[in-house]
């Protein structure tokens, strides 16, 4: 932290990101999730496996990252990533 002049917290996350990304053992693997903005395990809460797996394979076509199920997937990241910096409430399910 001292060396980067970074705060504390911007360390801590580039480091759960650099965990994440190096625990999945795959490159390659790793680049799909970044391309969808899954870049720790928390990103992965509330992402549904069936439609993270369409996106993965979209993600892998760069011809396909305006599919409609990335979106969805982006949009439940930034959520959660949303309701868990505070910048917005959590989600409401009924």
């Amino acid at each position: 932290m001292e060396i980067t002049n970074f705060g504390q917290e911007t360390v801590k996350d580039w480091k759960r990101q650099a965990e994440f990304l190096r625990s999945l053992d795959s490159p390659k693997l790793a680049a799909r999730f970044h391309r969808l903005g899954i870049n720790e395990l928390a990103d992965l809460e509330n992402v549904d496996e069936e439609k993270l797996t369409k996106a993965l394979v979209a993600a892998g076509k760069k011809e396909n990252l305006e599919d409609e199920t990335v979106h969805e997937i982006l949009l439940q990241v930034l959520q959660t990533e949303g309701e868990r910096s505070g910048a917005l409430p959590p989600e409401q399910t009924e």
